[in-house]
């Protein structure tokens, strides 16, 4: 049978050119068969003929064009407003436009058909070489049939001619919404083999245009509706729902514009990534996008900013507030804005001209202000497909991008409406607005950033006159604190560390105590064992000895004697035996022994007395498995086997409990056991009860251990260094302040590593002290950290000692003061302005301490008095400067205001250095220092004098 199975042959096409088409079509139109395309009025079907007549022709692809309704010269003109020559073209042979219309006054007489048109293309096709016809408004024509049936075998008859001679063919026709007018022409649509669907639709206010296949026989093709737009360069569309995703990734990060920023996000942004900041009104989104436009602007790099919402000017002259301008970059032609309304076209043409600009200027990023405006593009829907597809084209072409989006919470975050964008989004940086304590401060927090290690804390985000700023931000039982509540919080911490570090110091103070008792302690230990030892071996030489001694003597008087003798030696070594065994009975070390088969035969009364078992209880019984703990009855085994074999043992530890269940710690020398020819008897073991000392020990190394805990998770930064200046210690708190981790500086030198130049010889001075004894407290020193910040440290320096005392390095226990410090320059900076404001003001001013003294007088009040503050200074306001008749009067006032109430409007008559007197109306506030207590008053008064004087003449 012969074979059936052959390959797929693809259908032969003819791209269109027209942006986006051919890419649905899978390639374009079929090639040499009819494509309908249908639509209402504006939809743009004779734009879409004509284009694909024009980019036909400009790759050397003649066509024609047969209109039924409009003149040659119109449609000339229209192609020129696109930029096409179609005049130059018909001169080149590559163009013919045939006008077809007929004049709706003519009467149809005989019979009509299409074969004279047809004849017209036929003649122009072979002369030209034609290979693209589009007749525009076929529906026109056929309407002059007036016969459905003619109607439908003309179409008939029209498709094979065109497909006989193979021409790849447009024909347009209206599409209606009456219901008849779509009866009667939905044959066409059988009939062809590509029909394309154009739409106009209005969706709140705002015109979008749609293109559908809804056919195309032997080819595969997009089958979703997409969007479109008429440039003026033509039709273009962007089909993201046939796209593959072939977004491209790098490793590489951008800078933000602000270094603490970088640090939070893991590294800055990631080159062709997408980032949302999102945020309420006044989060300042704006601010960090362009924070992040200018850094990159001098950079050389170049920003698209598409903004819906403010114009460039008005976005320009806003960032000049904190410190931030763009316009030398717009001059540099580094940034670029689209600043266009909503509402003022269709997603379609926002998208198409932000892409013309992309292609054509070629920006790095693109910053979009912002997105939650894009909702009056239409629809939620279309809003959604205009982010996407603007985002899927730039990061195809590894552009990074910036989505702004104003949210009401976090809940709403990731989402655009009803849609979720948290798949596109690669990080997510959260702004927010925060009410403490009457009042509002911003907090920053990376809600998620793919792929990289950023931090997940809140930190407080500033608006300066010099840009942004980040702080870090205290958590309290309240959550975050920001603004006056950290400040609080700052002083209550410093208090604290200040204790922290009394501890700390009583801690030193504490563990070198230890450390001593515990060598004293140990080296009692290992004396008492040496001289229990030699003891022990003093006492088996001299028995050795003894016994001996008694066998010679015996030897000699058995030789003499005889029998005698013999009795004689045995009574003498009964006796050295019963001696022997008195002394290991009466020994201070606990002594056991036991035979061959393990079984007790030795048991002394300090043993007895340290277990609470008798020798009748225990002789006999098995010591390894009646006696020994489970986890040591193979070591304990182990070692008096050895004995057995001759193998003796010294300082052994195991483990032995007593009766009543307490666990005893014993050092052991065992040593093997003979008989009187020599043989191997048993094992005879002393030992040494260590119970106590391996308590203490124990109780040491978690002294040891707890110390070392409580420096790792200290809340204050804590290092330390050997005597040659390495480091050795480097706590959590040091390594979240620096960045440093524990392994990267350790074994480094601080000095050398970590130190600022300008600060390298007075830190090394310290330390050197330290090293000799000479311990330093609260000395300030700046320090880097790993990303360039730097910190400001308060340091104690303390010497540390080993066990015997000796000096062998420095422990540094610190407070990071960066934020305090700063809090103390700005209140100093806060005070300085205060002083002049009070010295400059038009009012007079003046101030006492709780003992009425003046300890403040403004030029205004100098002005009036005569009197200078340096001839005031110091001396009471009411005995110096008050007239006699009141001065209880203004006593009681000021004892008022120091008692904490205070007095408004209060008439205060005043003499001036020329005697002159004034009245002063006078509001006596109370003035109280940073712990609240009250310190004196302060008085701002009004000149009176000349009203009073007016007053009392009339």
């Amino acid at each position: 049978m012969q074979n059936i199975n052959t390959k797929p042959v693809p259908l032969p096409k003819i791209q269109t050119g027209i942006n986006g088409l051919d890419q649905i079509l899978e390639g374009g139109l079929p090639f040499g068969r009819p494509t309908v395309i249908s639509g209402g009025h504006g939809c743009g079907k004779s734009i879409l003929g004509l284009e694909f007549l024009y980019r036909g022709a400009l790759r050397a692809e003649s066509g024609i064009l047969m209109n039924f309704e409009e003149s040659a010269t119109n449609i000339r003109a229209n192609a020129l407003t696109l930029g096409w020559d179609f005049a130059a073209l018909e001169e080149q042979g590559l163009m013919l436009i045939v006008e077809a219309r007929m004049d709706p006054r003519a009467i149809i007489s005989g019979e009509f058909s299409l074969e004279g048109l047809l004849t017209t293309i036929e003649a122009a096709a072979k002369q030209m070489k034609v290979t693209r016809v589009v007749l525009d408004s076929v529906d026109v024509l056929l309407r002059f049939l007036n016969d459905p049936e003619r109607e439908r075998q003309e179409l008939y008859y029209l498709y094979d001619w065109l497909t006989e001679h193979q021409l790849t063919t447009i024909l347009t026709t209206k599409r209606m919404v009456n219901t008849e007018e779509k009866t009667r022409y939905e044959y066409i649509d059988f009939l062809v083999d590509c029909v394309i669907y154009l739409e106009q639709r209005i969706e709140q206010r705002v015109a979008t245009r749609n293109l559908r296949i809804s056919k195309y026989r032997g080819s595969g093709f997009g089958r979703n509706e997409y969007p479109y737009t008429i440039t003026a360069k033509g039709i273009s569309i962007i089909p993201i729902s046939t796209n593959n995703i072939c977004h491209q990734t790098f490793d590489d990060y951008i800078c933000s514009g602000h270094p603490r920023l970088d640090v939070l996000l893991g590294g800055g942004y990631r080159r062709g990534s997408c980032t949302l900041i999102a945020g309420g009104t006044g989060a300042g989104k704006s601010v960090v996008a362009a924070t992040f436009i200018r850094q990159t602007c001098d950079d050389k790099g170049k920003v698209l900013y598409i903004c819906f919402e403010e114009s460039q000017e008005a976005i320009i002259k806003n960032m000049q507030s904190p410190g931030i301008k763009l316009q030398p970059a717009v001059g540099s032609d580094k940034l670029r804005f689209i600043a266009v309304m909503p509402e003022a076209m269709g997603a379609e043409d926002h998208l198409i001209r932000a892409i013309d600009i992309i292609k054509e200027w070629q920006p790095q990023h693109v910053v979009v202000d912002a997105i939650s405006a894009c909702d009056r593009m239409g629809s939620e829907q279309i809003a959604y497909e205009y982010v996407m597809r603007l985002l899927n084209f730039c990061k195809e072409r590894g552009i990074t991008t910036l989505f702004l989006k104003q949210v009401a919470s976090i809940s709403t975050i990731s989402t655009f409406s009803r849609i979720d964008l948290s798949s596109l989004i690669d990080s997510i940086l959260v702004l927010n607005l925060v009410e403490v304590g009457g009042e509002i401060n911003r907090t920053a927090l990376v809600y998620k950033s793919r792929g990289t290690a950023h931090s997940n804390q809140y930190r407080e985000f500033l608006i300066t006159n010099t840009g942004i700023d980040l702080l870090d931000v205290y958590t309290g039982e309240g959550g975050v604190l920001t603004g006056t509540a950290r400040k609080e919080r700052e002083a209550i911490e410093e208090t604290e560390l200040v204790k922290q570090k009394q501890f700390i110091v009583q801690k030193e103070a504490e563990l070198e105590q230890q450390q001593q008792i515990a060598s004293a302690a140990t080296a009692a230990a290992m004396s008492k064992t040496t001289v229990l030892e030699a003891e022990l071996e003093v006492l088996n030489l001299a028995a050795t000895t003894r016994v001996k001694n008694i066998m010679q003597r015996t030897e000699m008087r058995s030789a003499e004697e005889g029998e005698s003798g013999a009795d004689a030696y045995r009574l003498q070594m009964e006796r050295t035996a019963i001696e022997l065994r008195q002394f290991i009975n009466n020994a201070n070390a606990p002594v056991f022994g036991i035979d061959k088969d393990g079984n007790v035969t030795e048991w002394n009364k300090t043993t007895k007395r340290l277990t609470g078992y008798s020798k009748d209880e225990v002789e006999g019984k098995n010591l390894v498995a009646t006696y020994i703990t489970d986890d040591y009855k193979i070591a304990v085994k182990s070692v008096l086997d050895n004995a057995l074999c001759g193998n003796e043992t010294a300082n052994f530890e195991f483990p032995l409990y007593t009766k009543n269940g307490d666990r005893l710690k014993i050092l052991l020398n065992a040593s093997t056991q003979r008989d009187a020819e020599g043989n191997i008897s048993g094992v005879i073991g002393v030992g040494q009860d260590i119970t106590a000392i391996d308590e203490y020990r124990e109780r040491q190394e978690r002294t040891a251990m707890e110390w070392v805990q409580f420096i790792n998770n200290a809340n204050a930064p804590v290092f330390g260094i050997d005597k040659e200046g390495n480091v050795t210690e480097w706590n959590k708190t040091t390594e979240r302040l620096t960045g440093y981790s524990k392994d990267e500086v350790q074994g480094k030198n601080l000095v050398a590593t970590y130190i600022t130049d300008d600060y390298k010889t007075a830190v090394k001075s310290v330390l050197d002290n330290a090293l000799q004894g000479d311990e330093t407290a609260n000395f300030e020193f700046p320090l880097y950290s790993k990303n360039g910040d730097r910190l400001k440290i308060l340091l104690n320096a303390s010497t540390q000692r080993d066990a015997d005392g000796n000096i062998n390095g420095v422990i540094g226990v610190g407070q990071d003061i960066t934020a305090i410090d700063e809090y103390r320059e700005r209140q100093e900076r806060t005070a300085m302005e205060w002083v002049q404001f009070v010295n400059n003001a038009n009012a007079p001013v003046f101030g006492v301490d709780t003992d009425g003294n003046i300890n403040e007088w403004n030029k205004k009040t100098e002005t009036l008095t005569g009197y200078t503050k340096d001839e005031v200074e110091g001396k009471n306001l009411v005995e110096e400067f008050i007239t006699d008749d009141y001065k209880q009067a203004v006593k009681d006032v000021l004892d008022k205001s120091l008692q904490g109430n205070e007095t408004a409007n209060y008439e205060l008559p005043l003499f001036t250095k020329t005697k002159q007197r004034l009245v002063i109306l006078l509001n006596a506030t109370t003035r109280r220092d940073i712990d609240d207590v009250v310190i004196g008053v302060i008085g701002v008064g009004q000149d009176i004098t000349e009203l009073k004087l007016m007053r009392e003449r009339k």
